[in-house]
């Protein structure tokens, strides 16, 4: 399920675009392909081209006549631009990588593009929805944890290891999720994720959500006293609101009307 793009994504468009277009990057762009003999304006790009602009280590079409495998000296040049001139910004760095790619290949601008394919795969926004629990259990093997700790490494760094990562499955059982948060996030943008992306979240609480121990399904009991005002509400619910709240008071308890009439409504006895 891909992530929707928000306020916060756009602002990192644009900071992109400013930095892509300013004289210093440009110059970066024209010494790489002098350095590795790609045309001064790029080269032309075909529909296979075109199809695989997502696609990390793809052999473009008009070089592939002299290489088919990736050339190493154009990924080097890649992740050099893109760590002095982008390394900073709140994007995934495979994200990046790829727009710098095009760029230097084909002189041409695809965030958009990119975005479309890449967001289903990868965060590419000052915040993210994380499935923490599927990533830790990507990474072990959790039946054979201990076996495996104990056969590598030394016995000091595999304990801390063992002590940590058993933590930390520890903890992704009762919080398999998270929503990941750049610092530069403001709360608007933070707002605005949950509410593009609540879909998406929902996604991951069904995944895990134990419906017969969700807490949805739990009453849970109130304070004596919340409970004694609230007996008084539901005793006399035919009541107009302004009546009971006289009663409330006699009793010394203060609500509003508004407030009687959610208690009412969140009481109605089953039928």
């Amino acid at each position: 399920m891909g992530i929707s793009q928000t306020q916060s994504y756009k602002k990192v468009e644009r900071l992109i675009l400013r930095i892509i277009q300013s004289e210093s990057f440009e110059n970066a762009i024209l010494e790489s392909r002098r350095i590795l003999e790609i045309p001064k304006d790029g080269i032309g790009m075909s529909e296979s081209d075109v199809l695989n602009i997502a696609m990390p280590m793809y052999v473009p079409t008009a070089l592939q006549d002299r290489r088919k495998e990736p050339d190493a000296k154009i990924e080097s040049a890649i992740w050099s631009i893109e760590e002095k001139y982008l390394n900073d910004l709140p994007l995934n760095s495979v994200f990046l990588s790829l727009i710098v790619r095009a760029y230097l290949l084909y002189n041409r601008i695809f965030i958009s593009e990119i975005w479309k394919h890449f967001s289903k795969r990868l965060p590419t926004g000052i915040c993210d929805v994380r499935d923490d629990h599927q990533t830790l259990g990507s990474f072990i093997d959790h039946d054979n944890f201990m076996e495996h700790m104990q056969a590598v490494g030394d016995e000091n760094a595999n304990l801390t290891n063992r002590v940590y990562i058993m933590t930390q499955w520890a903890i992704f059982k009762q919080f398999p999720m998270s929503i990941a948060i750049h610092p530069d996030a403001s709360q608007r943008d933070i707002i605005d994720f949950i509410k593009q992306n609540w879909d998406a979240i929902q996604h991951l609480q069904d995944k895990y959500r134990d419906q017969e121990k969700s807490i949805r399904n739990t009453k849970i009991n109130n304070h004596p006293e919340i409970e004694k005002r609230n007996q008084i509400i539901l005793k006399n619910r035919n009541l107009p609101a302004k009546q009971i709240r006289k009663l409330l008071a006699e009793k010394g308890y203060y609500l509003d009307d508004g407030h009687i009439l959610k208690i009412k409504s969140l009481s109605k006895p089953e039928k």
